[in-house]
């Protein structure tokens, strides 16, 4: 997140924490714009004004072993300036700041990270969101 803007950054691994390295194949990270899947998942961060985001299986397609898939979900959204600020004011959260880590070339590009200087975030809001069910940064 950055403080004073309405651009929230979510790299959130999805059931299983897996380090994507920048030299992943771009074709595995197909940029949506569809509103709905972020707002059901992560409503607790505001309106969902846009977004771009992509889902990657990290089980690579393999059918080896039945049943769901893993998921890693990463992209943004842009949030309003008041949903921002009631983030950033929340009682008891501490902020750091951060650079996001392990992006996909495309979502890296639309969100525009080589241009922000400083990140913030912060461990109380991603527990308040995952409940340590899975791993997650915001």
């Amino acid at each position: 997140m950055r403080a004073g803007s309405a651009r929230v950054l979510f790299p959130a691994a999805l059931l299983l924490t897996v380090a994507c390295t920048a030299g992943e194949p771009e074709t595995g990270c197909e940029l949506r714009d569809t509103t709905r899947q972020i707002t059901d998942r992560f409503s607790a961060l505001g309106t969902v004004v846009r977004t771009q985001w992509c889902a990657i299986d990290l089980t690579g397609g393999s059918d080896r072993v039945p049943g769901p898939s893993d998921i890693r979900l990463v992209g943004y959204f842009d949030t309003t300036a008041a949903d921002m600020q009631a983030l950033l004011d929340h009682p008891g959260w501490t902020f750091r700041r951060s650079q996001p880590q392990d992006l996909p070339g495309p979502v890296a590009r639309a969100a525009g990270t080589a241009s922000v200087p400083s990140w913030t975030t912060s461990t109380d809001l991603e527990t308040s969101i995952t409940r340590d069910l899975y791993s997650a940064a915001f």
